[in-house]
C-alpha cells in the first residue's frame, strides 16, 4: 500500500488518510504502468510470463481462495486482539447502504492495488531473478525490495518490516506452487481489505475513508501493531504461517519455477 512514489496523483484529506477515489486512481495508474513493463518482459521471456498471468480454468478458484484466506487471516488477528482486551471494536458512523457502497469500492481498489504490486514483485522481479539465482534466491530478492519500498510508510516498525518479508516469501511460494499470480493477488487484496476497509484499522500505516467497523487499539504495540496497524502485530506472524498451511492444503503443488 506504499504511495510515496505517487504523491502527485493522490492528495489525502488528512495525514495518513486514504480516500477511495484517490487510492483507486493511484493504483490504477500503477497497474497500467506495470502491465506495460510486463509486456516488455513478455517479449524477453514469453514462456514464464504467459504461464504466470494467463487466465486459466482454475484462476478464479485460486484468486477467490486467496482472497478468503487473506480476509480470514486479518480478521483472526483483529478479533484475537479484541478478545485479549488490547483493542475495541465499534460500528462506524453511516448507514448500511453507505457501508456496502464503500466496501464494494474499496474491494475493487484493493484488488487493483494488489494486482499491481504482485505483478511487479512476485511477477516481474521474482520471475526474472529466478532465471539468475533460482526460485529461493529470487524470493529473497523480491522480499527485500518489497520491504524497502514500504520502509517509508507511516508508523513502519521493525516487526512490521520483518512480517512484510515473511509475507513476501509466502506470496512468492504461492507463485511457485500455483505457477500463477492469482492466489497471491487474492490473498494480498483480502489481507488489505480485511484491515482498513472492513475493520477500520490502519493498513500499512494508513486509515481508509469509509469503513464498516472502527478498530481502536488500547494495548501494547506488540499485540496491536501500533500506528502501522494489526499487520505489525506479533499475531501477524502466526497469520502468515496459518495462511501458508491453508495454501498447501487447498492448492495442489505445481512445477517449480527457476
Amino acid at each position: 500500500m506504499s504511495l510515496k512514489h505517487f504523491v502527485l496523483f493522490a492528495k489525502a484529506p488528512a495525514p495518513n488518510v486514504l480516500t477511495n477515489s484517490g487510492y483507486l486512481r493511484v493504483v490504477s495508474c500503477r497497474l497500467i504502468w506495470w502491465v506495460l513493463i510486463g509486456w516488455l518482459v513478455f517479449r524477453i521471456d514469453p514462456e514464464s510470463f504467459t504461464q504466470t498471468v494467463t487466465l486459466r480454468p482454475r484462476a478464479a478458484r485460486e484468486f477467490l481462495g486467496g482472497l478468503a484466506i487473506g480476509v480470514i487471516a486479518m480478521a483472526a488477528i483483529i478479533l484475537t486482539t479484541v478478545i485479549a482486551g488490547d483493542a475495541h471494536l465499534s460500528q462506524a458512523p453511516g448507514s448500511s447502504w453507505e457501508h456496502v457502497v464503500f466496501g464494494a469500492r474499496w474491494l475493487i481498489a484493493e484488488i487493483v492495488g494488489a494486482a499491481g504490486e504482485e505483478l511487479l514483485y512476485r511477477g516481474l522481479i521474482f520471475l526474472l531473478a529466478a532465471r539468475l539465482v533460482g526460485a529461493p534466491g529470487a524470493a529473497i530478492v523480491s522480499a527485500l525490495l518489497f520491504v524497502l519500498d514500504h520502509g517509508g510508510n507511516p508508523g513502519a516498525s521493525a516487526i512490521w518490516m520483518v512480517r512484510l518479508f515473511a509475507a513476501s516469501l509466502l506470496l512468492s511460494y504461492s507463485v511457485v506452487r500455483t505457477k500463477a499470480l492469482w492466489w497471491a493477488i487474492g490473498y494480498h487484496a483480502g489481507w488489505n481489505f480485511g484491515s482498513a476497509p472492513t475493520f477500520g484499522a490502519a493498513g500499512s500505516g494508513y486509515i481508509n475513508q469509509g469503513h464498516i467497523l472502527t478498530y481502536t487499539p488500547v494495548g501494547s504495540n506488540l499485540m496491536t501493531g501500533g500506528s502501522v496497524g494489526p499487520e505489525g502485530s506479533i499475531l501477524a506472524f502466526v497469520a502468515v504461517l496459518l495462511a501458508a498451511g491453508a495454501l498447501m492444503i487447498t492448492v495442489p503443488p505445481g512445477r517449480s519455477i527457476g
